[in-house]
């Protein structure tokens, strides 16, 4: 067969070997059923494959908002700054989502989440504050209170990486809640400050965000909210949050930062339990105090008066027996 000739082609006929080869030469050569499943098997690895560049594409770009927040910082554009560490949060919050959506977790992705929040809200919240705040006026003092926010991110997401994975409750602030609230703080009075008495005020809300950050205080999880399961209560609370960042979107980022931030403590002090399967550290110490204190006060009490066992008065004191059986019971702790 000469080179270019045309060779007549009909409905159900067969390809000499020929023609074959002269068709292959324009990639229209005929498979056999092995080398499809083959090609299959190969576009399908690929797919697979490629999946998991989904979510590590979106903590790339949580990392990238926490290296513009630092670049931004530096040159002194800092309500830029904070709305990159907020972009940053938002992003934090998608990547795991997608990553469980697609089935596409994997050890490699949890530990390049973490450096990518520990430069996002670790670093670069710091570096905010510093820059926005210290550099000025209290050069030393805010590189130490600085780098100690820094240290309680690192331990914060470290502590989480060991810990056994859950949805219900975090022990201590997330690096994200931290970094939300410093961040709307800058977001809300974008000016340096000048003043000596903000300057301390910005270091103890600091050094306070990073020891709640390492503290073992259980935070409610916002993994657990669902738009459908919403009562009253929790409608009514968002519909005032949306009002509120319609009437000033600073304001509201300033309220709802602060008031997670605090959320743990209140519910620590209240008893409440917030998502966690056991009572919070500070709760379980004080009540630890009080029982010994009791305890020593019924002993000096029966060296006095030793009342019958089973009676008591109004105005009498329990024996030793009775006070351990009192502090025995369950402690009542409401759910939200």
């Amino acid at each position: 067969m000469r080179r270019g000739h045309v060779f007549p082609l009909k409905q159900g006929s067969i390809l000499p070997n020929s023609a074959e080869v002269e068709m292959g030469s324009i990639g229209m050569k005929t498979l056999s059923p092995q080398e499809r499943e083959a090609r299959r098997e190969r576009l399908r690895g690929r797919i697979v494959r490629s999946r998991f560049l989904v979510p590590n594409a979106v903590t790339v770009g949580n990392m990238f908002c926490g290296f513009l927040s630092i670049v931004y910082s530096s040159s002194g554009r800092f309500k830029e700054a904070a709305l990159a560490v907020l972009f940053a949060i938002l992003l934090d919050g998608l990547d795991g989502r997608v990553a469980r959506r697609l089935n596409a977790t994997s050890p490699f992705g949890v530990e390049f989440d973490s450096f990518s929040d520990l430069v996002s809200f670790g670093l670069a919240p710091g570096l905010l504050v510093y820059n926005w705040c210290f550099k000025m006026q209290a050069d030393e003092v805010g590189v130490l209170v600085a780098f100690l926010y820094a240290v309680c991110a690192a331990g914060r997401l470290a502590r989480f990486n060991v810990a056994p994975p859950t949805l219900r409750a975090f022990v201590g602030l997330p690096s994200p809640g931290a970094a939300a609230a410093m961040a709307s703080m800058v977001y809300a009075i974008p000016e340096p400050v000048m003043s000596s008495f903000a300057v301390g005020l910005v270091a103890i809300i600091t050094l306070v965000l990073g020891i709640l950050m390492v503290a073992s205080i259980p935070y409610a999880s916002v993994k657990m909210l669902k738009f459908s399961h919403l009562h009253l209560p929790e409608v009514v609370a968002l519909a005032a949050f949306i009002a509120l960042l319609w009437y000033s979107a600073r304001i509201g980022l300033l309220v709802v930062s602060f008031g997670y931030a605090s959320s743990g403590v209140v519910y620590g002090l209240l008893g409440v339990n917030n998502g966690s399967e056991t009572m919070p550290a500070n709760l379980l110490t004080v009540l630890a105090l009080l029982k010994r204190l009791s305890h020593r006060y019924s002993m000096v009490s029966e060296q006095h008066r030793d009342p019958p066992p089973h009676e008591i008065t109004h105005g009498s004191i329990l024996p030793h027996k009775d006070i351990v059986e009192f502090w025995r019971r369950p402690l009542p702790c409401n759910r939200i």
